[in-house]
Formats: C-alpha cells, sequence, structure tokens
C-alpha cells in the first residue's frame, strides 16, 4: 500500500494539559510519514515551551511550529497552518488539537480517501450541545441550504483530509471572514463524509462559545448568499402590501360604521415601515462591514517566527 507523506495542521491556543499526549498519539495511530504543522495562535500559557520541547517519535516524521504573533483565531490559524505545510505532502489532515477529533479516527478518513475521493470530512454521529444550540445548528444548516448556491455537510467540521489539489484550491481564497468547512465545501471535487462519534474536550473548556458560533455561522451564510439582500425588497414590498389593506379595510368598516379604532391605521403602518428600515439597515450593515473588513487588504495573520525540527529561524 502506498504510504504518502500527511501534513498534518494543529491550531492551537493554550493547549498546555493534553497537546504533548496529542502529537504522541498522531505518530502512534500513523504509520504514514508526517509533517506536523502546530500553529500556536498567541498562547499564554505553556503550549509553546511544551511545543518546542516536543521530540518527534519516529525519524521519518517532521515538525514545524508556526508561531503566530498574537492571537487571529482558530480559522486564521488554520489557514496559516495550511499555507505552511510542505509541498512534498501528497494528504493534508486537519483536526482539532483538543483531542475532540480522535487520532485513531485518522486511519479511518486514510482508508475513505484511498478509495478516490479527493476530500473526506468527519460528520458527527450526533450533536451533545443541548436543545437549544441543537435547534439553532439545524435552523442554520436549513437556511444554508436554501439559500446558498452550494450546501455545506450537515454537522461537518475542520477534522477532515484531502488531496494537494483540494489546498491549493482553498489557498486561492484571500477573505478575511474564513469558514473553512464552507471554502472547503466551494471547492467542490469528489468529496464525502465518514461518521464518527466526536469526543469531549480532554483539557480546558471550548474556546469558540456560544457568540464564536454566532459570528461563524453569520460568516458562513452572508459570506456565501447575496439572497438576503433581494429578499429586502420582496420582504418589504410584503409589509407593505399587508399595512395598506389593513388600513384600506379599517377605512371601510369606519365607512360603514361596523368598527372604529382611532389611530390604529397610522400605528400600524409606522410599525411596519419601522420593521422594514430596522431589518434593511441590519442586513444591510452585515454586507456593509464585510466589504469594510476586505477593502482594507489587512495580512489575515502575522507570524512571529517558525520552528522546524527544533532549530528556530526568525520570521518576522
Amino acid at each position: 500500500m502506498k504510504t504518502e507523506k500527511i501534513s498534518v495542521v494543529l491550531p492551537v491556543y493554550n493547549e498546555e494539559g493534553c497537546i504533548k499526549e496529542l502529537l504522541l498519539e498522531i505518530e502512534k495511530s500513523v504509520n504514514n510519514p508526517l509533517e506536523l504543522v502546530v500553529v500556536d495562535d498567541g498562547s499564554t500559557d505553556r503550549t509553546l515551551e511544551i511545543l518546542k520541547n516536543y521530540k518527534i517519535c519516529n525519524l521519518q516524521n517532521t515538525k514545524k511550529i508556526v508561531v503566530l504573533s498574537r492571537r487571529f483565531g482558530h480559522q486564521h490559524a488554520l489557514m496559516a497552518g495550511l499555507s505552511n505545510t510542505s509541498k512534498e505532502s501528497e494528504l493534508i489532515l486537519v483536526m482539532d488539537s483538543d483531542f475532540q477529533d480522535d487520532p485513531h479516527d485518522i486511519l479511518l478518513l486514510l482508508a475513505k480517501i484511498r478509495e478516490g475521493y479527493d476530500c473526506v470530512y468527519a460528520v458527527r454521529k450526533s450533536r451533545k450541545e443541548g436543545f437549544l444550540m441543537n435547534l439553532l445548528f439545524n435552523v442554520f444548516y436549513k437556511i444554508h441550504s436554501k439559500f446558498s448556491s452550494y450546501t455545506i455537510p450537515r454537522n461537518a467540521g475542520s477534522f477532515s483530509i484531502f488531496n494537494r489539489n483540494v489546498l491549493e484550491k482553498i489557498l486561492m481564497f484571500a477573505e478575511n471572514d474564513i469558514y473553512f468547512p464552507g471554502l472547503r465545501a466551494y471547492v467542490g471535487y469528489r468529496q464525502t463524509g465518514v461518521k464518527l462519534e466526536r469526543k469531549k474536550r480532554a483539557y480546558g473548556r471550548s474556546r469558540v462559545g456560544f457568540t464564536g458560533l454566532v459570528d461563524l455561522s453569520i460568516i458562513a451564510f452572508f459570506g456565501s448568499s447575496g439572497l438576503p439582500m433581494r429578499m429586502l425588497f420582496f420582504l418589504g414590498l410584503g409589509i407593505m402590501v399587508f399595512c395598506n389593506v389593513t388600513i384600506f379595510i379599517l377605512f371601510i368598516l369606519e365607512i360603514l360604521k361596523v368598527v372604529r379604532i382611532p389611530g390604529f391605521g397610522t400605528l400600524l403602518l409606522m410599525i411596519g415601515l419601522s420593521g422594514i428600515q430596522i431589518m434593511f439597515l441590519g442586513i444591510m450593515g452585515e454586507y456593509v462591514g464585510e466589504l469594510f473588513r476586505e477593502s482594507k487588504k489587512r495580512p489575515r495573520w502575522l507570524e512571529k517566527e517558525i520552528i522546524v525540527e527544533g532549530n528556530s529561524s526568525a520570521k518576522k
């Protein structure tokens, strides 16, 4: 069986309690030559020190630590890791660094991609975030699937393996607002999912949280579809028609002396118009904000240094 070289991309932030054990498990689980590309996203604990002191178990493997100048966020750190993978690697694996993605499952993804797929991603068998979070996730996937020109696989996170062709296409994207599962789905090619059980965090708590998930959802939705802007016209038109028809009916009822509600028609019209304006400004604000961020063309991340196999070399 062909033993392709695999670049394993791991964004890390304050993972001193489990990062060493994770790297050991990855090396033990996979026999292929590995390039461990670990991106330190501005950790404030001993994570970077542990990474520097970590010794590769297998001589065929290499270690590359990309140290960012500050915390830029998980998605940007992930893209920084992808940008620093070796050109010799035929396959690229992306996973989280908190043991929620089981290193032993790498073999399942690897076996599937050897069937001829360009990309294989992990799909959660079940979500354990509670009723409200599950409801919000379901709403997000349904809305996105209906309004977007492409479909993001349901319950598929970052954990995935893909070939260099897919990597090169992903690296063509230069936007600041990044949602990696969306970019991966957008490039297309032959993709499939493998259902896996996602484990609990081995150390600490989630760095994303509810607010972070909301931000990612907004980026995924507004970054992939212009339909909300188009819907504003029809929404406004519908509300205006409803208000005008209601006012007309009330006017007729008042003339016929069936019912008389002083000021109700005016109040209804004002509420309708105010609702339209607020929604319009909110949706416009999302798009204007995205245009503003993209127009500045700031670097998506800044590398402080890159450490290869324990040999440090200042990069920036």
